[in-house]
């Protein structure tokens, strides 16, 4: 797989990254066990195991980070620096709304926050069921019927949706597709156990 890397426009204070490597990151990330669940760990509680999908930090240097291959990382920033936030989301997340509980978990008002969403399956190449289709049954627009009883599924378009519902306006999209690019892992494509690292962390000052 060729060697790729996207910075996150977030902010001069903050700094975001979608890689195949954690190399340009200024120390180890603290590695979530992802289950695609609701959980938000603050990253001053995290222990090696620890089950959650998104994770945040208001201390500069420290890495909050997801892996996916074909779900959607989204990065979370308050611009100047104040905290950041990891979100894995699949379907399943979006369904227990991770979005929400991670913004919750912030301490700085939503209007405040930029997000950005990072490489994900995107909806031409992203068929579901029934399951999928019911347990998002609140965001008909983002289904395209198929055969029969199948849909193509714009996570995506979800995640954007919802950041929006719970307050955030900046949102930026990067429009990466997972398994149309060959650049990056797919699970969907091709049963990849490669996996994107997505991370964000607040710079350390100079002073």
């Amino acid at each position: 797989m060729a060697e790729f890397r996207i910075d996150a426009p977030l902010g001069g204070a903050v700094r975001g990254i979608s890689a195949l490597t954690d190399d340009g990151a200024p120390s180890p990330p603290r590695w979530l066990k992802q289950v695609h669940g609701d959980r938000v760990l603050y990253l001053g509680d995290w222990r090696e195991g620890f089950e959650a999908d998104a994770a945040w930090t208001d201390v500069a240097g420290q890495i909050a980070a997801v892996r996916t291959a074909d779900c959607v990382p989204i990065l979370l920033a308050e611009p100047n620096g104040a905290c950041v936030a990891a979100v894995h989301a699949g379907w399943r997340g979006l369904a227990e709304h991770i979005v929400a509980r991670t913004v919750d978990a912030l301490p700085v008002r939503p209007g405040g926050l930029h997000a950005w969403i990072g490489p994900c399956i995107r909806q031409p190449s992203y068929e579901v069921g029934v399951d999928v289709r019911r347990a998002l049954s609140g965001f008909d627009d983002a289904f395209i019927a198929g055969r029969p009883g199948h849909w193509m599924a714009d996570l995506a378009a979800i995640a954007a949706r919802q950041l929006r519902e719970v307050g955030i306006q900046s949102i930026d999209d990067c429009g990466l597709c997972t398994a149309a690019d060959t650049r990056l892992p797919s699970h969907r494509r091709d049963g990849s156990k490669t996996r994107l690292a997505t991370m964000i962390w607040i710079e350390r000052s100079d002073g």
